[in-house]
């Protein structure tokens, strides 16, 4: 669970003309959707390792996939639009947008816990097995709480990650599908509601046009981001749109 009433996410483009993968994104947007993907795809190394303890090794390679393989993952971030880092690093340089959400459901969120260095859960682990292998991994459906012992691997980084303030929503997709890499969910799933969108300061001729058309139809709050020369604090502006 959050605490905070907004939370950001930001989109990259590419710098030219809409490419295949930005086609995909601006569905998701129209169709007031967010994308999930699998822990696999995203881009820490150490991703569900919050672990010193070999997790692979102490549950089984079959009940390890069997418990993490359909968590899907949609990441956001308290930082707003005035992040010059999260612009550089999830906006293709400002070639994208940033969004900024209502969180209607606090409680489907949850915030990154930042350490300082892995931690160990091998009593809790050889628990977990126990309980697993009484119930039977290969089953089809894995009890809940069992689940939820294991989603701390998705709500924990090393500290040097911490400047991206992060916020995620963790989708435990059904354990009857596979899912590749990852799937779209809708906003209200989510708990979220879109309230602003804002315009990088490098963003394309034809990105611009479809995010604008976009939020004429959703009603949304539309921003032109440019570097402000009022303050010595480099900091930006944002000049209303719609």
């Amino acid at each position: 669970m959050i605490e905070r009433n907004k939370i950001y996410k930001f989109i990259g483009f590419s710098n030219k003309k809409i490419s295949g993968i930005d086609k995909k994104k601006l569905k998701s947007i129209t169709g007031k959707q967010i994308y999930v993907s699998k822990y696999t795809m995203l881009n820490d190394p150490y991703e569900a390792k919050c672990y010193f303890d070999d997790v692979h090794h102490l549950l089984g390679e079959n009940i390890f996939e069997k418990l993490t393989s359909n968590h899907l993952i949609a990441s956001f971030t308290y930082e707003n639009q005035n992040s010059s880092p999260m612009w550089a690093h999830y906006a293709n340089n400002h070639s994208g947008i940033c969004i900024e959400f209502n969180v209607k459901n606090k409680e489907l969120l949850n915030r990154i816990r930042y350490i300082s260095e892995q931690e160990s859960i091998e009593d809790d682990i050889e628990v977990l097995k126990n309980e697993v292998l009484r119930n039977g991994y290969k089953t089809t459906i894995i009890p809940q709480e069992l689940v939820d012992k294991i989603s701390v691997l998705f709500n924990s980084k090393h500290k040097s990650w911490e400047y991206e303030n992060e916020v995620r929503y963790i989708n435990q997709e059904n354990y009857n599908r596979r899912v590749k890499y990852g799937k779209n969910v809708d906003y209200s799933k989510v708990g979220i509601e879109p309230k602003s969108i804002y315009l990088g300061l490098n963003i394309g001729a034809e990105h611009k046009r479809e995010i604008t058309n976009i939020c004429k139809n959703q009603c949304i709050l539309l921003y032109k981001m440019k570097l402000s020369n009022v303050s010595k604090k480099f900091q930006y502006e944002s000049e209303i749109i719609l």
